[in-house]
């Protein structure tokens, strides 16, 4: 099964408003900060962390789990994963059975009912939000 996500094209209206705040935020910093050194990186962090929003990400879910977000490719063996969680945006797989850390798992974004289904299928205990 494979799947693939685009937030920016879903949600034009927020990826204009996002554009529009990096513009802003840029253009202050390079007004008010004098030192480029300082300024580019930190601009450059600032695009790198709402990149995600605006480059699609593939899904494809099979014998293992494989994420390609900007070029990069992560594979995730089903082992690693106990329990998931439906929310609001999609389904976070997680290691922990129970109600642990919420930041060690992976968050599959807009997954379908049919993702639910598979990771049932999977034998991934399903636990309430």
């Amino acid at each position: 099964m494979e799947m693939t996500v685009h937030p920016a094209a879903q949600r034009p209206g927020t990826a204009l408003a996002a554009c529009f705040a990096l513009g802003l935020v840029g253009s202050a910093a390079w007004q008010f900060l004098p030192e480029p050194l300082i300024t580019l990186p930190m601009l450059l962090l600032l695009v790198m962390s709402v990149a995600p929003f605006f480059a699609p990400t593939r899904y494809e879910l099979g014998d293992d789990l494989r994420v390609t977000r900007l070029g990069l490719k992560r594979v995730y063996s089903w082992d690693r994963f106990r329990a998931f969680c439906v929310q609001r945006n999609g389904v976070f797989l997680s290691p922990y059975r129970g109600g642990r850390s919420a930041l060690r798992g992976v968050f599959l974004v807009g997954a379908s009912a049919e993702v639910v289904e598979f990771l049932r299928a999977r034998g991934l205990h399903e636990r309430a939000h």
